[in-house]
């Protein structure tokens, strides 16, 4: 009887999923969503604009770096952010679901 119940709490414990530790650099999900947002915007923005695929990837940088800069962010916060959440995809799935 004693096993069983051993094994019961190693097991409920293995497959609980605790929600992770963001690192201070990681945005919240508030923030996230925000940036997101302006991004898909940015992106919409560009689909509707008839260039070239190199001239459409030079304005998409500079539509990207206004959403940094109205969010007081840069790309390198953003990647790093975005490698948290890729590493963590049940937060990332929330923040999409949100």
């Amino acid at each position: 009887m004693r096993y069983i119940l051993v094994y019961l709490v190693v097991f409920i414990t293995a497959c609980s999923h605790p929600k992770p530790i963001k690192p201070d650099a990681v945005w919240s999900d508030e923030k996230l969503i925000s940036v997101l947002t302006d991004i898909e915007i940015a992106d919409a923005a560009l689909t509707q604009i008839s260039i070239t695929d190199s001239l459409r990837a030079l304005k998409g940088n500079a539509y990207y770096n206004q959403v940094f800069k109205k969010h007081g962010v840069t790309a390198n916060d953003f990647k790093t952010t975005m490698d948290w959440y890729a590493a963590h995809p049940r937060n990332l799935s929330e923040v999409y679901t949100t």
